[in-house]
C-alpha cells in the first residue's frame, strides 16, 4: 500500500522491475523476491486490508480515497535456510 501524494506510482511507471528482501534471522533464513509491480486505484479492497500500522506509509484513515495498492507478480524467488 502507499500513498497517492508519493512518488511511488511515479516510480513504478517508470520501471517496475522491483526486489524485496526478507530475513528470519533466528533460523538464519533469507527469502528474495524478483517482481513487476503495478499501482491499483482499488480502495474498496484497500480498506478491507487497511491495517492501523499502514499509516505508517499513508496518511488519512481506512477509507481515505489516496491509498492505493501495489500489485506483485511474481517473477523469480530464492528461499535460504543455513
Amino acid at each position: 500500500m502507499t500513498d497517492l501524494h508519493s512518488a511511488k506510482e511515479y516510480e513504478i511507471e517508470s520501471d517496475n522491475d522491483v526486489g524485496l528482501a526478507f530475513i528470519r534471522a533466528k533460523v538464519n533464513a533469507y527469502l528474495s523476491i524478483t517482481a513487476r509491480a503495478e499501482v491499483r486505484r482499488d480502495h474498496v479492497t484497500a480498506a478491507e486490508i487497511w491495517k492501523p500500522t499502514d499509516n505508517m506509509w499513508t496518511a488519512g484513515t481506512r477509507f481515505s480515497p489516496s491509498r492505493l495498492l501495489q500489485r506483485l507478480t511474481l517473477r523469480i524467488g530464492c528461499w535460504k535456510n543455513h
